[in-house]
């Protein structure tokens, strides 16, 4: 996850994308991504610290969960890591941090 956080905090689509599976590199294209952190890094800043809340195991992959911190705003944030073996190597599958904000 660290490596993935400094990717994006980087703007750096090789150093974000490097333990992801072919099929979620090829989703997010380098222009998706930075637009991404253009967006976020405006309304929440960069990401500080983070909690390990849990794992949660299923038969095909993991799911590593954190609460996120991030420097502009309070409060806590999910953080998702999913991972799966394939050909042998622990791929990222899926990762997220939910920055959703209720309309006030």
């Amino acid at each position: 996850m660290d490596n993935l956080m400094e990717g994006s905090a980087e703007r750096n689509w090789e150093k974000h994308t490097r333990d992801f599976a072919a099929r979620i590199r090829e989703q997010l294209t380098e222009a998706e991504l930075l637009r991404q952190c253009k967006a976020y890094q405006a309304s929440h800043g960069h990401f500080a610290d983070r909690e390990l809340m849990g794992i949660v195991r299923h038969p095909d992959y993991v799911s590593v969960y954190w609460k996120q911190r991030m420097t502009k705003v309070p409060g806590e944030y999910l953080a998702v890591l999913s991972l799966a073996e394939i050909d042998e190597i622990v791929q990222v599958i899926r990762c997220y941090v939910d920055l959703w904000e209720p309309r006030r």
